[in-house]
């Protein structure tokens, strides 16, 4: 047995076990507007961010420890968390179009089918889309519309429309 490998394998286990953690707290961050309470106000204690984000102070506690622990936000000592610009820009700002936190938008329903999932390697069937939204196309639809609109809106209108216009304006 090569133990360089398995040390090299086991850190990028764990490293997948945390990202699954953490894409959960990513979630729950931007559900709960954790990340849009806290953009903007520089350092901040977690009863602060409780109360601008209309949650109670001990569970928003543990995810700020658990986004400083993640590198996400930084913790500054004395019960102060930080959202930097740049963790601002990707996790809280809706509109930006390199905004991240909206990935996370379907993370519940993806890890729901977790138990799903051997059955179709038992029986050979797969999952259908309307078990995977749990009875309807809502929720991937509006998955999507978040996911895209920031780029429809700055990217597809701004800019691609316009060079479209100037396509057939020429042809003409």
């Amino acid at each position: 047995m090569d133990e360089s490998k398995i040390s090299d394998l086991s850190k990028r286990i764990m490293g997948a076990y945390e990202g699954a953690l953490v894409s959960g707290m990513i979630y729950l961050g931007d559900e709960m507007g954790l990340y849009r309470a806290m953009h903007e106000q520089g350092p901040i204690t977690s009863d602060e961010v409780a109360a601008r984000a209309g949650l109670h102070e001990r569970f928003v506690r543990e995810w700020l420890s658990l986004q400083a622990a993640a590198g996400l936000i930084e913790y500054q000592g004395d019960g102060l968390f930080y959202l930097s610009p740049e963790a601002g820009l990707l996790l809280a700002e809706e509109d930006e179009i390199r905004s991240m936190a909206r990935w996370f938008d379907n993370f519940p329903q993806r890890t729901a089918l977790l138990s799903e999932i051997p059955r179709s390697f038992k029986t050979g069937i797969g999952i259908s889309w309307s078990d995977v939204e749990k009875g309807g196309t809502s929720g991937r639809v509006q998955w999507m519309e978040r996911l895209l609109r920031p780029w429809y809106e700055q990217v597809l209108v701004q800019e691609v429309l316009p060079e479209l216009a100037l396509v057939r304006t020429k042809d003409a």
